[in-house]
This record gives structure tokens, sequence and C-alpha cells, in this order.
């Protein structure tokens, strides 16, 4: 019997250790984001920056390979968002998907007419092409010419809900937005 139950305390606390340390934080996204993402930044200043954002410095930057200021505008245990030179921010949003997390990242372009592109990943970073596809054009309405579309996405965890702003030169002959709620099998277009 009390062997029994030593083995099944012993089962609880490996179990209570694992889902522990199978949680995922935005700070461990960014952390183990790949270069290609984060672009000119070394693990070591994101690192660094990650540390000044947890003590309350967002000001605080780091200069990225090109010699321009990188900062965290935004850290949180599912958010993060990372500037990585003048003119680029990510957004990394932690997605649940059935017992695991999935990581959204939302590569924004900021200018005039800000533009968006997202891609979800996994927790190696693989790509996981079947949540998400970029909307067609058609998606902003009926047109006699396709348009060069733009828009800037957000996402809002606690309604789920990804928004796709139009910010294109020709916004006022189609639709002004796009939502899309985050489902167990992806983004799918928001009920109206």
């Amino acid at each position: 019997m009390a062997k029994a139950l030593k083995t099944a305390l012993l089962l609880a606390a490996l179990t209570a250790t694992t889902a522990a340390g199978a949680e995922l934080t935005a700070a461990d996204v960014l952390k183990s984001a790949p270069s290609l993402i984060v672009n000119t930044l070394s693990t070591t200043k994101v690192a660094d920056l990650i540390e000044y954002a947890r003590a309350g410095m967002l000001s605080h930057a780091e200069k990225n390979a090109a010699g321009a200021e990188a900062r965290i505008l935004a850290l949180d245990s599912i958010h993060a968002e990372l500037q990585t030179g003048p003119g680029r921010v990510l957004a990394f949003e932690l997605l649940p998907v059935k017992n695991d997390t999935v990581i959204a990242v939302i590569e924004t372009i900021t200018s005039q007419m800000a533009d968006s592109r997202m891609t979800i990943y996994s927790r190696d970073w693989t790509p996981l092409p079947r949540l998400w596809k970029e909307p067609a054009a058609s998606a902003w309405g009926k047109l006699d010419e396709v348009p060069v579309v733009m828009a800037r996405y957000s996402y809002s965890p606690s309604t789920r809900t990804l928004t796709l702003t139009n910010t294109s030169e020709e916004r006022d002959r189609m639709k002004p937005a796009l939502t899309y709620t985050w489902t167990a099998k992806g983004f799918r277009p928001a009920k109206k």
C-alpha cells in the first residue's frame, strides 16, 4: 500500500513538473525566435531587451546589426511586440490549440499605409499554413479591377479576434476591415 501511494505521488509530481515545463510564454518565444524572423537582432540582444522589459523599462533600446534601435514595445505572458528597427514591428501571439500552444507572428511594416502579414508556427518554429491563409483581394469587396490591398493586423486575445484594417490607397472603395476568430482549426471569418 505504501509503495503504491509513493508511486502515485511520484507520478503526480512528474506530471505537474512536465505540465509546468510545457507552459510557453511570450518571453520564451522571443528568446527562441529564429534569426530569419527577428532579422538583425542577435539572441543576446533579444535576451537583454526581455530583461529590461521585465524590469518595466520598455524605453530601453539595443542596436540591431544595421545600427538602428530595437526595443520591446509590449510583453506579457501571451503577447510580445518587438520593434526590430524603424518601420518594422513584430507581434508574437500565443494561441491555444488542442493540448498545446502555437505562435502567430504578425509582421507589420509601418509607414503611411501600414501593411501586415501573419504566419503561424509550432513551438519548434515549423510553419503551420493550414491555420491561416491571407484573404484574397475579392474578400475586400467586388471591384472592377483587382486592387493592391494593404492591411494592418491586430489580435485581441480576450475575444480571440484578428482584425485586418484596410490601409490601401483605394480603401474608400473596399471594406474597411475584415475580422477572423481563432478556433481549434485556425482563424476563420467571424460570424456577423
